[in-house]
């Protein structure tokens, strides 16, 4: 995997406990959390970050763009294929699904909603990734 991303998988829910509002739950028997602070993933500020925990590990990690530009978009996705190859596609509903393989059961989701200029990057375990999006 040569992509700096911006949490740690498996890292502990301490690092992060006062930076963090509850929020429903995606997952069963998982907590979900927004975080509050700010962070810009390869210069693109991201709107809404969600951490998701099992028993106070970090699983899953959910970035959300939205009102991207068609143009920032793109440079965006050309970023992903240059430090992870290529994709496999995936359409579901209204948006497309583009997921790569990072390490083992890991992987990063990119879903890209056209019509409504929004971006969300999940990265975690595939089990949990289809749990929440399929």
């Amino acid at each position: 995997m040569n992509i700096n991303l911006p949490f740690t998988l498996g890292a502990d829910y301490d690092i992060w406990e006062y930076q963090l509002e509850i929020k429903e739950d995606k997952l069963k028997n998982y907590d979900s959390y927004n975080y509050l602070g700010e962070i810009d993933f390869y210069s693109t500020h991201t709107n809404n970050i969600e951490l998701i925990f099992n028993y106070d590990i970090l699983e899953l990690v959910i970035l959300t763009y939205e009102k991207l530009k068609k143009e920032d978009l793109e440079n965006f996705k050309k970023l992903i294929i240059s430090k992870l190859g290529e994709s496999k596609p995936l359409t579901y509903k209204s948006s497309t699904i583009e997921i790569y393989t990072l390490d083992g059961e890991l992987e990063l989701w990119f879903i890209h909603n056209p019509s409504g200029y929004t971006l969300e990057i999940g990265y975690g375990n595939s089990k949990n990734l289809k749990g929440i999006y399929l």
